[in-house]
């Protein structure tokens, strides 16, 4: 069975939290930090993760000059959405995301 390309499925991810397909570069590089975070963090004790107090609170600082081209002006609301639909649409998918990010309009995943 061939597993979709974790780039592929970030662009998907960014896409339910961005609120048109044609956003801008800064607003896709927040979408794609919290995509990271909500891959990596989806599981029932991800509060209690170091990993995702310091995500929010980086990606909140970010999230301020392309806050209307999103869904929401909070990173954390925005993390549930997208930890919920990690988890309904590729649950058994354990790879972990180290790098997402936009380099010159192509999405860029590093993984293990």
């Amino acid at each position: 069975m061939t597993r979709k390309k974790l780039s592929e499925i970030a662009k998907e991810l960014a896409q339910v939290i961005l609120r048109k397909r044609n956003a801008s570069p800064e607003a896709v590089g927040v979408a794609l930090k919290l995509v990271q975070l909500a891959w990596n963090l989806a599981h029932d004790d991800y509060k209690e993760e170091p990993a995702y107090t310091y995500g929010i609170e980086e990606i909140q600082r970010l999230l301020s000059p392309v806050a209307k081209e999103l869904i929401s002006e909070n990173a954390e609301d925005l993390t549930k959405v997208l930890m919920k639909y990690k988890l309904k649409h590729y649950s058994s998918d354990r790879r972990l995301i180290f790098t997402c990010k936009l380099d010159n309009g192509s999405v860029k995943v590093i993984w293990r």
